[in-house]
Parts: C-alpha cells; structure tokens; sequence
C-alpha cells in the first residue's frame, strides 16, 4: 500500500509538472531550422501560466523568469556568437530545433520585393530562378515567406504557422522565397560565412503607410492625418466617397499590415529592412511625392522602435520607372537616405522596363544590396558600394560641368549601342535641352565606346549658350546609363535650381 501511494504521488508529480511545462509557449516566430541574430541581446517570449517560472536556454545561456499576470514572459539571452552548427533553444519543456546563429533581416515592400525566385507566373518570377533554384544548396541561409494579413490592432501570433525553410531545391521549387532576398542571402553568406536569416512580409500594390505603425507615423508631425487615422472596418469600406490614393481599400490604411502582419515578429533581433516599395505612392501623385520622405522617416521611426533596435539598419530599393516620370519621387528617396545615418540607397534604373511595373533581372537588386550591406554594416570598407554622385556645378561659355563622387572611372551604357541619353541643361529661362557628354568616348564603332575621361561629366546642347542648370532622367527613356567601375548607375538629380 505505501508502495502503491508513492507511485500515485510521484505520477500525480509527473502529470502536474507536465501540465506546467505544457502551459509554456514559445511565440510563433521561434520554429526549427530558424537563425537567430548574432552579436545583439536575443529576445525570446512567450506565454505561460501566470507566475509560472520560466527557464530559457540556448548554447551555454540560460536566463530565467516568471510569466506576468496577463500570461506573457520575455527574456533577453545575452549576445551569442555565430555558429553554424544547430542548436536547441528551450523553454522550460517546449524546444525548438536546429537553430543556427548569424545575420537575420527583414525584407518588405510591395510586389517587386515579393516577386518570387520561381513559380508559374511566367511575368512575375525572376529570369533565372528556374535554374537556379535546381542547384544551390546552402543550407545555412533560411527563410520565412510569410503571409501578410491587415488588421486594426497588433496581433501577438501571425496569422498561420512560421516556417523557416534552408535554401535547399526542396525548398527553393515549392515554396520560393523573395528573389531579391535569394540574392541577397546566399552574397551575404557567402562574403560572411555566417548563417544568413531572412524573413520576408511583403505583397503586391501596398502602400508604405499600412507598413507603418501608429508609433511611427505619431513621430512625424507632417503625418498628422496618419496618425490620427480612424480604422474603417471593412464592412463599412466604401471605394466612393473620400478615399484614393494610397489609402483607397481597406488593407491600405495606416498601420493595418504592420499590426496584421509584421507586429506578431517584434521584437525579434534583427540587423535590418531591406525597403523595396514606392510604386502605389509615387501614382498618387505630386501631392503624396513631397510627402513620401517623410513617411520614410516614420517607417524606420516605427521598426525600430518596436523591434528594440535604435540603430536598425534600412536599406531602401530606389524605383526604377516603368513608364512614367518619378524622379522627383526617386529623389524624395535619395533625401532620406542622406538624412538617415543608419539608412542606405540602391539604384536600379538600369534594370527597369517601361513596359512592365516588375523587371524581373533581380540579381543585380540583390547584389547590390549585399554589396551595400557589406560596406555600410559589416565594415568591408574597400568596397565601392555607392553610386555615383554629382556635384560642384560650374559654367564654362556653352558649357556645363559637373564633379562626380564615389568613382574613379566613368562610363555610359544603352541597351541598343545609342550615345547617352538622359542629361538636360538649360539656360536662365529654365527651358532644358537633352544634352551629349562631349568628354566621352562617342563613337560606336569603337571598343571603348562610352568611356568618359576623368570623374567630371561635360555636357553641352546646341540650343544652350550659357547653361546654369542641368537634371538627369527627368525626360523620357528614364533608363539610367552613366556608371562607375562597380558597375554601379547613376540617380536622378537635379543641380543649379
């Protein structure tokens, strides 16, 4: 009978303390095979019962606590080393997995930052993607596709189960992850040999206001109207009446993808944003353009805050036209960068298409961002990673001349063979004229056809006697052609007024 009591006892044990371990949970972000930021406090979180002690583990860190009244538990593990050997995190009795260490950032935008490496769209996937996702393996680099989803309030879980899946054929083929952020992963990983962690929440014809969080939006007095947006349900959305663009459907008002969609995953550590959006602002026209560098600031504003990372990396995708002229927007998005020390700038416009809102080279999005990421956030200072840039305008009789930073070489490229096309001056009137490079190699028959000499462009136009001003692709074909010895094109810009 004692025997018997004892056995009672210690399973009565057993079934309590399981039913303790059974009440803690992880937040739905931590799943196998995910990677974890390195070299910053990792937050973990979860729920239990209230004040019920939890104990988190990974590598040889431990960090206890005990849930509040409401539930909710979050711990901070110490900074961890990169490790490319999985790891289990524990809470209490709940693991997770083949976790590996390294650099983990976010990817979000509209549609071309969620154009898939493969799938059966033959318009929108990237040109090599079917190919490349056949043969590479790195396994080390892991993604999360998520679903995006809008709603009125922050969401504590995401909307379906989190997957991080290795950059595997498997994988690759059934589930393809963001082209761009395929790119992006395997230049990192391979410049680093860290693993590389991506999370992608983006979709097509959003807005960057619903990607931006009350908080973010409330930092910005020229948002007012953002941030004191009322939530229409969408039983009541209505597209008669006040609404247009940006905001013109129920899952483009202020706020409502990062609390459906992005807010379930903060405040994972994280290095960075890779930004890739613009097009739906940009056609609402002049009005929204002026406003659009500001939204910027509420965006970067609004993460890094709610992921605890004040000095959050952005780097902002530059759009490329397709069809239309957006260079005010396209220096809109230079100002920011400039006013940002923890943001950077990637230009594209040689990449674009007129004729279609989704080019679908996207390797070259995605090296250069890495490419960016390495001299701006990793310290590979040697690199040449900015675009070119103009400055030091000066008039000499008919012509205009300007100084070119971040070069040592220059040169001009079109598609079909053409002199340079692009650059306009103009006069004390204002009335601009295109205008040929005369410090250029300019005739096709030659090898070095569209090298320019020395890191000053000169330019003149025969209509122009004394030039004082001169902009670059705010004239059709809106094709970026002058590059630098990395390959890298020059941007939108305007000098002298």
């Amino acid at each position: 009978m004692k025997r018997a009591a004892q056995f009672y006892l210690l399973a009565g044990a057993l079934l309590f303390t399981k039913t303790l371990c059974a009440a803690v949970r992880l937040a739905g972000v931590f799943g196998d095979h995910m990677v974890l930021q390195r070299g910053l406090p990792v937050p973990v979180w979860g729920t239990a019962t209230p004040g019920e002690k939890v104990s988190v583990a990974f590598a040889d860190k431990r960090v206890e606590t005990a849930a509040e009244l409401d539930g909710t538990w979050s711990v901070d593990l110490p900074p961890l080393a990169a490790s490319k050997e999985g790891g289990t995190l524990m809470a209490n009795g709940v693991a997770v997995t083949d976790v590996l260490v390294g650099e983990v950032w976010f990817l979000s935008g509209q549609s071309n930052m969620a154009l898939p490496l493969t799938g059966p769209n033959t318009r929108f996937r990237d040109c090599a993607g079917g190919t490349l996702a056949q043969i590479t393996h790195r396994p080390a680099v892991r993604y999360v596709q998520g679903p995006t989803h809008a709603c009125e309030l922050p969401r504590t879980e995401p909307i379906q189960p989190v997957e991080w899946r290795p950059f595997t054929p498997e994988h690759l083929l059934k589930a393809p992850p963001s082209a761009v952020g395929f790119y992006f992963g395997c230049a990192l990983e391979e410049a680093l040999d860290v693993p590389v962690g991506l999370v992608c929440v983006a979709t097509g014809g959003t807005n960057i206001d619903a990607w931006t969080p009350h908080e973010g939006s409330s930092s910005r007095p020229a948002l007012k109207d953002m941030a004191e947006w009322k939530y229409v349900p969408v039983s009541d959305w209505t597209k008669e009446g006040a609404y247009k663009l940006p905001i013109d459907s129920h899952a483009q008002q202020p706020g409502v993808l990062w609390n459906g969609t992005v807010h379930p995953f903060a405040p994972l550590a994280m290095r960075g944003l890779l930004w890739y959006q613009g097009e739906r602002n940009a056609s609402a026209g002049p009005a929204e353009t002026v406003r659009y560098r500001s939204k910027l600031h509420a965006l970067y504003n609004g993460w890094a805050g709610a992921f605890a990372n004040p000095a959050m990396k952005l780097n902002v995708v530059q759009l490329c036209s397709w069809g239309k002229d957006i260079a005010v927007f396209q220096e809109e998005q230079a100002r920011f960068v400039e006013e940002n020390q923890n943001a950077g700038l990637v230009i594209i416009n040689d990449l674009g298409n007129l004729n279609d809102i989704h080019p679908n080279r996207k390797a070259l999005v995605g090296l250069r961002l890495a490419l960016l990421a390495l001299k701006r956030d990793y310290g590979f200072g040697h690199l040449r990673a900015e675009s070119p840039k103009p400055t030091g305008l000066r008039s000499a009789g008919d012509v205009l001349s300007f100084h070119v930073f971040h070069a040592e070489k220059l040169y001009y490229y079109s598609p079909d063979k053409s002199v340079c096309t692009g650059f306009e001056i103009a006069g004390d009137d204002g009335v601009f004229f295109p205008a040929k490079i005369i410090n250029a190699e300019n005739n096709p028959a030659k090898l070095n056809f569209g090298e320019i000499r020395g890191t000053e462009i000169c330019l003149r136009a025969k209509e122009v006697s004394a030039p004082v001003k001169v902009r670059y692709l705010h004239s059709r074909p809106w094709y970026g052609c002058v590059h630098n010895e990395a390959d890298l094109p020059m941007g939108a810009f305007h000098l002298g007024y």
